[in-house]
C-alpha cells in the first residue's frame, strides 16, 4: 500500500484517507476512482502505475491521469460522518475533496458497486465539475412491467432470481446491521469468511479463487475492515441508508453527463442491464461487453480496466 503517496484530509469535519498520484506529461486528466463493498482502495493498486504513467505501460503519455482514490467514509482510515444521509454526504465530501482541498476544478469519475452510485450522484449534482463518468456496475431504475421490452423482462426476471438466491447478506446489512457487525467484530476469521465469500461469488474465478486474487491482495483488503476505527459496522452504514436515504431508488434522475459502461460478464445481473434500458436513465456514449472479469474489475482485470478507461475518457480531455 505504501508504494504510492497517501494522505488524510479533514473535509466537513470528516477525516478522509486517499491516494493522490500525479500523472506524467503536461496535462494529465484528474480521475476519481471510488471502490465499493466488500472492496477497498486495494482494488486499484495495480492500475495506478498504468493510469498515471502510461508511457511505461504500453500507452502514450497523452493518456495520463492524475488519480484520486479515497477510502469511503467508515472504511479503512476514513472517518464516519454523523449525518445518516451517507450517500449524498459522501458525494459532497468527494466534490469538496477534489475541487477545494486538492484544487481540480473539473474531473472524470469511475466507480463500481457503492462507488458506482457515488459516481452517479456526483454526475447528477455536479455536472459542471464532472466531465464524464465510467461505471463497471450500472445503478438501475424501475421500469413499469407494461413498458418493458422482452429483453428487459428477461433481465428483470434474472435479476430478481439472483437477488433472491444471493442477497441474504444485503438484507441483513440493510435491516439488521448490528447483528453481523457484533459477530464479525469478535472474529477476524468470520470477517474474512464474510468478505471472501463475496469475492468468490462475484468474481470470474472459474471455481478457483487463488487464480484470480493473490492472498496478499485479499488479506490486505480484509485487514482494512478489521483495522478501521469504525469496525466492519462502519461499512454497513451505506446499506442501512439504501433503505432510509435512497429508499431503494438508485437513479436520482436522468444523467446527462457522458456515461461509459464496461460490462464484465461475472458482474451480478442487475448491474448489467440491456443498452436500451441503460439509455432510459443515462447519456450512454460507450457500452462495452468485456471478455472476462467480474465485480472487482480493476483488481481482476487491470489491463482491460485501464484500456477501457483510456478509451472512454479520451474525448473528455
Amino acid at each position: 500500500m505504501n508504494r504510492y503517496p497517501q494522505y488524510k484530509a479533514r473535509v466537513d469535519g470528516v477525516d478522509i484517507h486517499f491516494y493522490y498520484v500525479k500523472g506524467e506529461g503536461s496535462n494529465p486528466l484528474p480521475l476519481l476512482l471510488t471502490h465499493g463493498w466488500p472492496g477497498s482502495v486495494v482494488e486499484f493498486l495495480d492500475v495506478i502505475g498504468p493510469l498515471t504513467e502510461p508511457s511505461k505501460h504500453g500507452g502514450r503519455a497523452d493518456d495520463a491521469f492524475t488519480v484520486i482514490i479515497p477510502s469511503l467514509p467508515g472504511y479503512a482510515f476514513s472517518g464516519l460522518p454523523t449525518d445518516m444521509n451517507i450517500w449524498i454526504t459522501t458525494a459532497l465530501l468527494w466534490q469538496r475533496l477534489i475541487t477545494e482541498v486538492i484544487g481540480h476544478e473539473r474531473y472524470v469519475a469511475q466507480g463500481g458497486d457503492v462507488g458506482s452510485e457515488i459516481t452517479v450522484l456526483l454526475a447528477h449534482h455536479f455536472p459542471r465539475s464532472v466531465k464524464a463518468i465510467h461505471l463497471n456496475l450500472l445503478p438501475w431504475g424501475d421500469t413499469p412491467a407494461d413498458r418493458q421490452t422482452p429483453e428487459e423482462k428477461v433481465w428483470a426476471t434474472t435479476g430478481d432470481a439472483y437477488m433472491a438466491a444471493e442477497f441474504d447478506y444485503l438484507r441483513l446489512q440493510v435491516n439488521k446491521p448490528m447483528m453481523p457487525s457484533v459477530a464479525l467484530a469478535d472474529s477476524p476469521i468470520g470477517t474474512a469468511a464474510w468478505i471472501a465469500e463475496k469475492f468468490y461469488a462475484w468474481s470470474d474465478n472459474d471455481g478457483d479463487l487463488d487464480k484470480t486474487f493473490s492472498k496478499d491482495h485479499l488479506l490486505t483488503n480484509i485487514m482494512l475492515y478489521l483495522l478501521s476505527d469504525s469496525g466492519v459496522e462502519g461499512s454497513f452504514r451505506f446499506y442501512r441508508a439504501i433503505r432510509d436515504e435512497l429508499r431503494w431508488t438508485f437513479v436520482p434522475g436522468k444523467i446527462d453527463v457522458p456515461t461509459s459502461v464496461a460490462l464484465f460478464p461475472r458482474e451480478y445481473p442487475m448491474g448489467r442491464p440491456p443498452l436500451e434500458t441503460a439509455k432510459r436513465w443515462y447519456n450512454i456514449v460507450r457500452y462495452t461487453d468485456m471478455p472476462r472479469g467480474g465485480h472487482f474489475a480493476a483488481l481482476e482485470q487491470p489491463d482491460l480496466f485501464v484500456k477501457d478507461l483510456r478509451e472512454s475518457f479520451r474525448s473528455a480531455r
